[in-house]
């Protein structure tokens, strides 16, 4: 039974930690994915213009100092002027100058165009007076710069998904130490009150929410421990005082048994001697009386076997007609004393032998016929 919470602690433990750090390395993912889609082609973007303005600011210098060639047809300066720029600017793939008419200056023969996402072009007219004298061209191979951007946004991501990585391990440990740990020990110790144990260990009062619960935990605890020892002390002091009824009720009815052990036999001596009609009827009063009592006496033993559910009505064969002589002759004295008249009248069809429990019968009409003289002060009771 001590092994089964472990493993539920354990499995819970286990989830809420891996949730949390489920949670960091989405992050990260979407972090480092964010720097690779998303700022890397921006700032390859922003580079490839930059280089583009740049190249786009040396064609205007380089257009200015052919101007006084192109006018001059001094094609062998414009030549040497065009080879040692481009010689000087390495990643120029492609240079071409091209006459107002058309026709190719520079170079002499045909160059095919430079194609590729890493490179760029542009095109210059060279004018003088509002009249275009040629076309420049250039065309560059901006890799080894887009590359180094590349190589440094990557070196940039490794860095920050290293750090992330610590951050996560670093976030965890205290995630482990702060939240994970201390809600273990207060799951383990709710799992052991429920199992009757207020003494297992939980996490010490802090300033943070856990720590409210912790305490709210401890009140809880306290609470229904104290509760519990109430509700066992009532129970204890219930059970003495049923105890104690029952010693009472065992005690009494063999107290009150005694003298009717006496009573019932000599009234039976008394009936079998040769006894005037009016005594025998008083005695054999007195014998119902004594019967009807020790059946009381005995009801009261059945109260206690009640509460243990073992009670049980009888189910006997009975005279009704000698039930409601019994009863008369039972308070005939009382009636005579009050100047009552009891009388019994029987609309009752059918045999003069039924089953049910004729103690109980006895008991209820003693009931009522007693209540009867009681409260009547005069005249006439009818049962």
């Amino acid at each position: 039974m001590q092994h089964v919470p472990a493993l539920r602690r354990t499995g819970a433990k286990t989830k809420l930690r891996t949730r949390f750090i489920a949670l960091l390395a989405g992050t990260m993912v979407l972090c480092v994915a964010g720097l690779s889609l998303i700022w890397e082609p921006r700032i390859v973007r922003v580079m490839s213009t930059a280089q583009v303005q740049n190249l786009d600011s040396k064609i205007e210098i380089l257009s200015d100092s052919l101007v006084s060639y192109l006018l001059q047809n001094q094609y062998g300066a414009i030549f040497e002027t065009l080879d040692s720029t481009k010689a000087r600017n390495e990643n120029w793939r492609q240079v071409t100058l091209t006459g107002a008419d058309g026709v190719q200056l520079y170079p002499l023969f045909d160059t095919l165009g430079i194609e590729g996402d890493d490179t760029i072009s542009t095109r210059k007219a060279i004018a003088f007076e509002g009249k275009t004298l040629a076309v420049l061209t250039v065309g560059a191979d901006i890799s080894n710069e887009l590359d180094k951007i590349r190589r440094q946004v990557r070196t940039l991501t490794i860095l920050m998904s290293l750090f992330f990585l610590s951050s996560l391990l670093v976030l965890g440990l205290l995630f482990e130490r702060w939240v994970v740990r201390r809600v273990t020990l207060l799951a383990a110790a709710a799992k052991q009150m429920s199992l009757g144990n207020y003494d297992a260990s939980i996490p010490h009062a802090s300033q943070d929410e856990i720590g409210v619960l912790t305490d709210s935990f401890r009140f809880m605890r306290l609470t229904i421990k104290e509760n519990q020892e109430k509700l066992i002390a009532s129970r204890d002091e219930a059970q003495h005082a049923a105890q104690a009824k029952s010693r009472f009720l065992a005690m009494m009815s063999h107290e009150i048994r005694t003298p009717l052990n006496g009573i019932l036999p000599t009234a039976e001596l008394l009936l079998e001697s040769d006894l005037p009609k009016e005594q025998r009827h008083l005695v054999a009063t007195i014998q119902d009386s004594g019967k009807s009592l020790k059946a009381i006496i005995n009801d009261i033993l059945d109260v206690s076997k009640l509460e243990e559910g073992k009670f049980e009505l009888r189910n006997e064969a009975f005279s009704i007609g000698s039930l409601l002589n019994s009863i008369l002759g039972m308070f005939d004295t009382a009636a005579k004393k009050k100047n009552v008249v009891l009388e019994t009248t029987s609309d009752f069809e059918g045999p003069n032998l039924l089953l049910g429990d004729e103690t109980r019968i006895r008991q209820v009409l003693a009931n009522l016929v007693g209540n009867a003289i009681k409260f009547t002060p005069e005249g006439n009771i009818t049962l």
